[in-house]
């Protein structure tokens, strides 16, 4: 196929994708350390006002925020600050399990099931000083004295853990938001928010990024974030929209022309650009050394997860919040970074960037099939079958049907198949997803890992 035809048919399928999650707006970068090899804004900023994005339109990074929050710990690693494999109660006495490391946080192996999400407004409102979300509170020493207490109360109060600290990986939260304050109380300046400007966002020339809320939702060229609830696509521009009380899980805000600036430091192994060093190289490779399974065929380190495209080895991190929808990734041996950030909640925008990741390739732009069915034994379709929820509110269904495996997701029925042995291929509307059986030692099935978290069985 010609290229031309390549371009034409990735952006056709960039247009489905968004037509199919009802997306308002996307922008898709492909380039190297020097040159943008492929970059395309999609639909609008604000759709109601016909404002298309640009490279300057101000994004929430949502969970790539997480990738600053490990690459701000292992500066201050490399600055003896603080020591990866120190327990976490060293630092921060509010925090009661001894047994848990910083390194431990970093990797999401701290061992905790998923919780429902401590908010901003809703701790700001209890210290009185939310102001209607007209007040930035995004370096604001009270309420991250306050969210740290209550972020380490709740989980010094689990209980049920999932194993030991280190043995699984389940998405936490509350653990990359008791990281930030570790950078916070340990890295010498006032906030986290602040470290992160003076020390990665400034020496990146990231001039219109930062950890606010206010900000973004004032800027002429900040986005509408879009969400769809009760069958209808609704805007608005509140930043603090379901945004966790502490800042490193998600507070970052940036634009496509900064965070190709960000991969291209990855690109280039920690150099800042211009011979400026922002990090070694050496823990570049300690972030992008594969630590917990996370998807299946999927790795996570620090801050950042692996996956395989054909012969590739990507890195990078997804985000999504409120009208936040978005993917960085690099292939390292490539040279070549992929952006693409969307305004709008639930679009699979780690599906769109593999889809770039192929044109630049030469790869078939469409995923292929997964490998044939391995059929699960009826023993193990009836020891799986049962209903497993997180304290995020994610409920899934497993029932041993005489075709093989039944699925609910959130009570709607969802197509999926048998892979491996507890691996299933889950269906979504472009792409698939997986579920994989968690089991103890006596084979038990404890859980399910699902959208990279573990939902406990219910009894």
């Amino acid at each position: 196929m010609e290229a031309m035809d390549r371009v034409k048919q990735f952006e056709e399928s960039a247009y489905k994708v968004m037509e199919c999650y009802g997306a308002a707006g996307m922008a898709v970068s492909i380039f190297d350390t020097e040159h943008v090899r492929y970059e395309r804004f999609f639909g609008y900023r604000d759709a109601e006002a016909g404002l298309s994005m640009d490279e300057n339109t101000i994004c929430g990074m949502a969970s790539v925020s997480k990738s600053f929050t490990a690459l701000a710990i292992m500066q201050m690693a490399e600055q003896k600050l603080l020591v990866l494999t120190d327990p976490v109660s060293r630092y921060l006495p509010q925090f009661k399990d001894t047994r848990v490391t910083i390194s431990h946080l970093l990797s999401h192996s701290g061992g905790y099931f998923p919780l429902k999400r401590l908010l901003v407004r809703d701790i700001a409102d209890g210290l009185g000083i939310y102001e209607n979300g007209k007040r930035e509170l995004g370096y604001d020493p009270v309420l991250a004295k306050k969210g740290l207490e209550e972020v380490c109360n709740r989980l010094n109060r689990q209980t049920k853990r999932l194993g030991k600290p280190g043995q699984y990986m389940s998405y936490c939260n509350d653990g990359y938001g008791i990281l930030s304050e570790l950078i916070h109380l340990y890295g010498g300046e006032a906030s986290y928010g602040e470290y992160i400007k003076k020390h990665i966002l400034e020496p990146l020339g990231m001039t219109r990024s930062f950890c606010e809320f206010v900000r973004p939702a004032e800027d002429e060229n900040g986005t509408e974030l879009y969400i769809h609830r009760n069958g209808r696509r609704e805007h608005s521009r509140d930043f603090y929209d379901n945004a966790f009380v502490l800042m490193g899980g998600g507070a970052v805000k940036s634009t496509l022309c900064d965070m190709k600036r960000y991969v291209q430091m990855y690109l280039r192994n920690g150099e800042a650009g211009g011979g400026q060093r922002l990090i070694s190289r050496e823990s570049i490779q300690e972030m992008c050394h594969p630590r917990q399974e996370y998807h299946y065929g999927q790795w996570y380190g620090y801050g950042l997860a692996e996956k395989r495209i054909g012969s590739l080895t990507i890195w990078g991190h997804g985000g999504s919040l409120t009208g936040i929808s978005n993917h960085m990734a690099w292939e390292p041996r490539l040279g070549v970074g992929v952006l693409v950030l969307c305004n709008t909640t639930g679009v699979p925008a780690s599906y769109v960037a593999d889809m770039a990741f192929r044109l630049h390739t030469g790869l078939p732009l469409e995923e292929p099939e997964p490998a044939p069915v391995i059929a699960w034994s009826r023993t193990l379709q009836e020891k799986a079958a049962g209903s497993y929820r997180s304290g995020e509110g994610v409920h899934v269904v497993l029932e041993a049907r005489e075709n093989g495996m039944g699925l609910l997701v959130g009570g709607a029925e969802t197509g999926c198949r048998m892979l491996l042995p507890g691996v299933l291929t889950v269906e979504t509307l472009v792409g698939s997803d997986d579920l994989m059986l968690m089991t103890d030692d006596d084979g038990e099935v404890f859980g399910v890992r699902f959208r990279g978290r573990i939902l406990p069985r219910e009894k």
